[in-house]
């Protein structure tokens, strides 16, 4: 390498770009390079790191829509139930009870049916303290004491 020529190096691989530091264009091209090349490096944690949460992110934009659809059906069955209790006087009893007995069914159904996603998840430390530190904030709870 001459004395004007210089390289940007990935710090995860060691992957080198060599420039001419007399050119401007060759000193921004290699910036560019360089940072396209990090964003894609095997061995940079987080483009393993953004990789699992685009995976998390569409697993939970799944489980949501699954979700509302549920939420919405919930919904439809019990106005349906309550549009039937309201109007009693449109039908004979016998006919008023068996379908205000058929929609209770549904609505018990789509409550029995509810989709089972990692957005419910418990709390695994719900009593526990917290505590600020100089790197975050940790659980001081007896389970963590323990580790």
């Amino acid at each position: 390498m001459s004395d004007n020529t210089h390289a940007a190096m990935c710090v995860y691989c060691g992957e080198s770009i060599i420039y001419d530091t007399r050119e401007v264009t060759d000193m921004a091209a290699a910036h560019a390079k360089i940072v396209e090349h990090d964003q894609q490096c095997s061995k940079n944690p987080l483009v393993g790191r953004v990789a699992f949460l685009n995976q998390q992110n569409t697993t939970l934009q799944e489980q949501s829509d699954t979700l509302a659809a549920h939420i919405n059906e919930l919904s439809s069955n019990a106005l349906a139930l309550a549009d039937a209790c309201e109007n009693k006087a449109d039908l004979p009893l016998h006919k008023w009870a068996v379908k205000c007995a058929m929609l209770v069914s549904r609505v018990q159904a789509s409550v029995k049916e509810l989709p089972s996603t990692s957005l419910a998840r418990c709390d695994s430390h719900p009593d526990c303290e917290l505590e600020c530190g100089a790197y975050g904030t940790y659980c001081k709870c007896a389970a963590e004491a323990q580790q």
